[in-house]
């Protein structure tokens, strides 16, 4: 089937185009008559060249009526639906962070290692809940051991910028 235009036209569908087209040309497109293949070199010298293949017209496909639903009756027996509260949606602060951090070969290689061997027996779906999970344990250690179990309340955004200063 052609169109005039890449894409999908505006508020149509693939069967009402087709279903269209059907209404436009009702009558079946006819077979293009096959020109008869000459061979302009001495028959022996190349071989037969195989003849052209006609282009078959697309098969047109129309959508079967739907039959109407019966709908049942509510009986006096049964319980009032349930209304479902719509799904939460996500805050902006809920989004994933990606961070970016140095660490030796050997912590790297032991942190995939360790992920991979263990994922079959944790709950840890992916490499980033692994890494999550590791980093939630070790802050809640630090704050339990330094900060009476609470939260630490230094502004994230002060993190110190460039090169560590070694003193």
């Amino acid at each position: 089937m052609k169109r005039g235009r890449l894409g999908k036209a505006a508020q149509r569908g693939v069967v009402e185009d087709m279903t269209a087209e059907q209404q436009v040309s009702p009558e079946p497109a006819a077979k293009p008559a096959l020109a008869p293949v000459v061979d302009p070199t001495p028959a022996g010298q190349l071989a037969q060249q195989p003849e052209p293949v006609a282009q078959a017209a697309p098969a047109v496909v129309t959508p079967a009526p739907q039959a109407p639903v019966a709908v049942a009756e509510p009986s006096v027996a049964t319980p009032a639906a349930e209304v479902v509260a719509p799904p939460v949606t996500k805050s902006p602060e809920d989004k994933p962070v990606k961070d970016s951090f140095y660490h030796s070969k050997e912590s790297h290689r032991r942190l995939r290692s360790t992920y991979l061997e263990t994922r079959h027996l944790t709950k840890y779906k992916s490499l980033s809940d692994f890494i999550s999970s590791l980093i939630d344990q070790e802050c809640t250690r630090l704050e339990e051991l330094y900060n009476d179990g609470e939260p630490f309340s230094t502004d994230p955004n002060e993190m110190p910028r460039g090169r560590p200063v070694d003193g």
